[in-house]
């Protein structure tokens, strides 16, 4: 039995209409301006998000502040937005057979709640921030919990492939997400996934 983490935005929804407005509106409005066109925004996903932020001059409060209002409007955006075709089914049929975990940036609360708005199976539990901010540690934490002759992470932008490298497990793209496939294999992914039935097709049970 295999180990497979997915990211949650940009693999099991596109939730950049909702996530970009929302930060540049939280951002102090010093800022604002450097993030008007979303691409700014899909830019801090290089490395880890949280890390990028990190690099403004924000205060403490400033960035609590910001965290809770991309929080709230996940809580309230979120579930109108639906699911990347062929991701409900794919979730299901990986599941029954393999380890599936999400290992995301975004909240526990606001990504379990989508999973079971969409009735979205398979899943065995969602690692979020409130695990910590940094997905290295929570991915290799999965990685030594569950020993497994295969370790996968799968997610749409750079700093999840290079996160995943510096985990120790195999990072896969999908091409459906928020940077292009050219970007994502040269950020090392090792394959490149079309479509979420190739989940279940690469899988070793199948």
């Amino acid at each position: 039995m295999s180990l497979w983490m997915l990211d949650f935005d940009g693999v099991f929804v596109d939730s950049l209409p909702l996530l970009h407005p929302a930060f540049r509106q939280a951002l102090p409005e010093r800022h604002r301006e450097r993030f008007a066109q979303a691409e700014a925004f899909v830019g801090l996903f290089e490395d880890n998000f949280y890390a990028s932020i990190r690099e403004f001059d924000l205060s403490e409060e400033e960035l609590g502040s910001m965290q809770r209002a991309l929080a709230s409007a996940s809580v309230r955006g979120m579930a109108s937005l639906p699911p990347v075709e062929g991701m409900r089914e794919a979730a299901a049929r990986l599941g029954a057979s393999e380890r599936l975990y999400v290992v995301t940036s975004n909240s526990e609360v606001t990504v379990g709640a989508y999973l079971e708005h969409w009735k979205i199976r398979g899943v065995r539990r969602v690692l979020g921030k409130e695990s910590g901010l940094s997905k290295i540690d929570k991915i290799a934490a999965l990685r030594d919990a569950h020993p497994a002759s295969r370790s996968i992470y799968i997610g749409d932008t750079c700093g999840d492939m290079r996160e995943a490298r510096a985990a120790g497990v195999v990072p896969w793209g999908v091409a459906w997400g928020w940077h292009a496939p050219a970007k994502l294999r040269s950020a090392g992914a090792e394959e490149i996934v079309t479509h979420p039935s190739a989940f279940v097709a690469e899988s070793p049970a199948r």
